[in-house]
């Protein structure tokens, strides 16, 4: 079960979208590059599994991600771009996984 707060005008990190939960979040973008762009999202997940899972191409920007486990876990073909810009992936057993 999960659960977000809704988006403010403010660029505050405290005020953009919360996803609180015990699994994480896969994005499957497919072949297209960028055709996936989180932008300025907060995760906390606290199962053991990864806090998001990239699958072919597709952006992290400005997006906060704290898991008691992987906090980053990218699936892509060769050929496929995972980009993180301005992301911080704390507090997590392992932080990027490629």
């Amino acid at each position: 079960e999960a659960s977000a707060a809704a988006p403010s005008s403010s660029s505050s990190a405290e005020e953009d979208p919360l996803l609180v939960g015990e699994e994480g979040v896969i994005v499957a973008a497919g072949a297209a590059r960028n055709r996936v762009m989180l932008r300025r999202l907060r995760l906390r997940i606290a199962g053991g599994g990864p806090a998001i899972v990239i699958v072919g191409g597709g952006t992290l920007e400005e997006c906060e991600i704290e898991s008691a486990g992987v906090g980053v876990e990218v699936a892509a073909h060769s050929g496929d771009a995972a980009r993180l810009l301005r992301t911080l992936v704390r507090g997590c057993q392992v932080g990027l996984s490629l």
